[in-house]
């Protein structure tokens, strides 16, 4: 799933690039994206805030396994664009970095919000 989304992201990219009427990479990513309002947020919200980046455009945080069949599940989310730095993320401590299970604690309330928000 990762590597499909980064896949659109640069399709995106590449369609900006050509002056942002790129009908060919437009249908590439209609070919993947059904919804046509996704396929326009991607071209004008998230490829331009990518627009510098080579690559690496999605973190993948482990939040354990589902409930009902054990599966391991992940959450997919944009890396920010002043995040160079990878999955570091600085802590009240100096320096400190977060621990796997704080991380998999925040992506599961922020996945319950967004859920809740829906």
């Amino acid at each position: 799933m990762r590597g499909d989304a980064e896949h659109l992201i640069t399709i995106a990219k590449r369609g900006l690039a050509d002056g942002g009427n790129n009908v060919h990479a437009h249908r590439l990513a209609a070919k993947v994206i059904t919804d046509p309002t996704v396929t326009a947020q991607l071209f004008n919200e998230i490829a331009p805030r990518f627009a510098e980046r080579q690559g690496g455009y999605t973190r993948m945080v482990k939040i354990g396994p589902r409930f009902g069949d054990g599966a391991e599940m992940v959450v997919l989310e944009l890396v920010e664009r002043g995040d160079q730095g990878g999955d570091k993320k600085e802590t009240g401590k100096a320096g400190a970095r977060q621990s796997i299970g704080s991380r998999m604690r925040q992506a599961t309330n922020r996945v319950r919000r967004d859920r809740a928000a829906e």
